[in-house]
């Protein structure tokens, strides 16, 4: 009889070891887990800093494209007004030779 005890303890206590064991791997499989969630967390965090960076070079690019846009306007009726200015200076030099012929 006290060996049907300490066998069904001895049962008892494997079935303990077991079981924590069991929780033991899971633990260690939760970690892991958790771990690589903090790795992925840190990537896209890292991956959002870069992105905001290229939204403020983005930005920046744009104002440069817009500034350069308007020189070029300006510079084309800078060539228009030059060239009416041309037309009317030749028109001119025309009347006066006309004029004295």
């Amino acid at each position: 009889e006290q060996i049907s005890a300490l066998t069904q303890e001895h049962q008892t206590l494997l079935a303990e070891v077991e079981t924590m064991r069991a929780e033991s791997a899971s633990a260690a499989e939760a970690g892991e887990a958790r771990q690589a969630m903090v790795q992925e967390s840190r990537a896209a965090r890292e991956h959002a800093q870069g992105c905001e960076a290229l939204a403020e070079k983005l930005k920046e690019v744009s104002a440069r494209e817009e500034a350069l846009e308007l020189s070029v306007r300006e510079l084309r009726l800078d060539k228009e007004k030059a060239s009416v200015e041309s037309d009317d200076a030749c028109k001119s030099s025309v009347e006066q030779i006309s004029a004295l012929t």
